[in-house]
């Protein structure tokens, strides 16, 4: 099959790219590199430089997407990263071409919509109250609006099927009229990239957090946590590195030097970070609640993941209970890099989008 993936967010369409050419697929990838982290694709989309007069910036970007427009055509499938791609000024013209010059379409439900805001916010705790705060301009929430429903579930109708890569997306959507296009299907990971990194642990726990949105991923109550340890009678035993906003490249080397990731604290699910910290034998706190471990089986799983929710309390606990057994965590390491290649392999995941994509 021709299939374009437009748009990515922290690698996944990157690594599902790989996937799918691994099973003969002719796969091209389109995206803006997802910011700062630099992400690698076929076809890069303008992004204006920080230091950018905005008008000059905003209009070398439409430039650019009008031209990558012309070949978004003649595709068996697309997968869109997101129900918007291009700048807002053109996305209501440009978007709907998608749909009316290829065979078929799929939407990767990865990020936030109208139907996880509405969804989120009747479970135990949500990041939608921290996010007003501390993550959107003026505290507004664009799928608050009066017209999001229109916008986004016109958008929605037109998807041939819509795929949910974790619990609270995809339960979100079974909630809808889009119940009977919404799958299932994990995020993938390429495990030949990374190296399991044998845990050796001298005097200190490394423990390594890369700053993330203080609000919709729970970074307040994370960085509440180490404020702690570094003010407690344990700070002697740890080792606290944090950096913000690392290309991919950057990240990856930083990472192999830790013993704990902490990934997010505000979600009933994990991401791609601690899939990541999971490959290489890390020992990763983020969402893991029961909801959304059980998605990934018919049959009761170990996890090997530590749940962590928005309480800088809990987080603190945790990280105490690792360092208090440390002898466990090459076994806690070991556990989650076959986690991983059970449920996020290449080979097991891009078979599930190909079984997809061939029933459309």
């Amino acid at each position: 099959m021709k299939i374009l993936l437009l748009g990515d967010f922290s690698t996944v369409q990157l690594n599902l790219k790989k996937g799918l050419e691994y099973r003969g697929h002719d796969v091209t990838l389109i995206s803006h590199g997802d910011g700062f982290k630099k992400v690698d694709s076929d076809i890069k989309v303008y992004t204006r430089h920080k230091d950018e007069n905005n008008y000059i910036g905003a209009l070398k970007e439409i430039t650019h997407q009008l031209q990558i427009s012309q070949k978004i055509k003649n595709f068996d499938v697309v997968q869109t990263a997101s129900h918007i791609f291009y700048h807002n000024r053109v996305d209501g013209y440009l978007f709907p071409k998608i749909f009316e010059r290829n065979k078929k379409t799929v939407l990767l439900n990865t990020a936030c919509s109208l139907p996880y805001n509405n969804f989120v916010k009747q479970l135990k705790y949500s990041p939608c109250k921290d996010c007003k705060i501390y993550d959107l301009k003026n505290g507004i929430c664009e799928h608050e609006k009066i017209n999001a429903k229109s916008i986004e579930f016109d958008r929605y109708k037109k998807y041939n099927a819509i795929v949910s890569t974790h619990f609270e997306y995809y339960q979100s959507f079974n909630e809808t009229i889009f119940k009977n296009k919404n799958k299932f299907i994990p995020i993938p990971v390429d495990l030949n990239q990374f190296q399991f990194d044998k845990t050796i642990i001298l005097d200190k726990i490394n423990v390594y957090y890369g700053e993330i949105r203080k609000g919709f991923k729970g970074g307040i109550y994370i960085e509440e946590a180490l404020e702690k340890i570094r003010n407690s009678r344990y700070s002697k035993y740890f080792n606290i590195i944090v950096s913000e906003k690392l290309s991919y490249a950057e990240y990856l080397k930083v990472i192999s030097s830790c013993h704990v990731l902490i990934d997010q604290a505000s979600s009933y699910s994990y991401g791609v970070n601690a899939i990541i910290g999971l490959s290489k034998g890390k020992v990763v706190l983020s969402g893991a609640e029961h909801e959304a471990i059980e998605l990934l089986s018919d049959f009761q799983i170990s996890n090997p993941i530590i749940n962590i929710k928005p309480n800088s309390d809990d987080i603190y606990n945790k990280l105490i209970w690792l360092l208090e057994n440390k002898d466990k965590l090459q076994e806690i390491g070991s556990k989650g890099r076959d986690f991983v290649n059970k449920f996020h392999s290449l080979d097991y995941i891009s078979e599930k989008y190909e079984n997809l994509y061939m029933s459309l």
